[in-house]
Order: C-alpha cells, then sequence, then structure tokens
C-alpha cells in the first residue's frame, strides 16, 4: 500500500511490526534516474511503501529506521527446548556432588595422559658453509 502522508506510514509500519514482529524487514532504496527515494516495510504478506523526492524527509527515513533497527535488534531469541531441558553445570554440581571434582583435585601421584607427554625442544638450526 503506497502512503502519501508519512505520520500515516510510520504508524502503520510500527503496527505492522508488532503484529508480525520477526518476519518484518525494511527496504531504503535510492533510485537516482528518477531522484526518488522509496521505503518499503514488508511481512511477505502486507507491504507498506513511502516514495517522496524532498531532501526534507531524509531526517524522517533515518529516525524511523533507527526505531525500527532497535526493535528488530531488542527482540528476544527463542530458546530451543531441548537446551531448558537439558541440566547446566551448575546444577549437575548440585545433584551429583562427584561431577565437581576436577582431575587436578585427585592425589599428586595420578598423571593424565595427555600432560605425561612431554614437547621435545627443537635443536638449533646449522649453519651451511
Amino acid at each position: 500500500m503506497l502512503y502519501r502522508d508519512f505520520d500515516r506510514f510510520k504508524q502503520a509500519c510500527e503496527e505492522l511490526y508488532a503484529r508480525s514482529g520477526p518476519r518484518t524487514r525494511t527496504c531504503i532504496r535510492w533510485r537516482a534516474d528518477v531522484g526518488l527515494l522509496v521505503m518499503r516495510l514488508t511481512d511477505d504478506v502486507q507491504t507498506l511503501t513511502f516514495k517522496t523526492r524532498s531532501k526534507s524527509f531524509l531526517n524522517r527515513f533515518d529516525s524511523l529506521n533507527v526505531t525500527l533497527l532497535r526493535k528488530y535488534h531488542n527482540r528476544g531469541r527463542p530458546l530451543a527446548h531441548a537446551q531448558l531441558d537439558a541440566p547446566g553445570p551448575s546444577e549437575r554440581t548440585l545433584l551429583d556432588p562427584s561431577a565437581s571434582s576436577s582431575a587436578g583435585d585427585g592425589p599428586k601421584g595420578e598423571v593424565d595422559g595427555a600432560s605425561a607427554r612431554t614437547k621435545r625442544k627443537k635443536g638449533k638450526k646449522k649453519q651451511g658453509k
């Protein structure tokens, strides 16, 4: 739908975003061949369009774009159900105290297999004659 009044367009954009949420996309385009600035907001069902040739609308476009970007950025991410059901590391230690012991807590005579290997030092380079 093409809007001629920017205030109505802005209100319709905010309502569309509130209704559709994450599916909403914004596109701002400058058509240099005709000197036209076009802003579109869509949710794949409804498209809102505002076109202007006036430079005075640039600040309004910018403020609306910043407002919409803040809303896009501040929306929460949905968590997967598997992440919610699995106990975290702090919950595991509360449920099973033996899970909190680490390799360093055992007797000093025990050595982890990976740490038992030592790295060889490289020899000095021999200079050719």
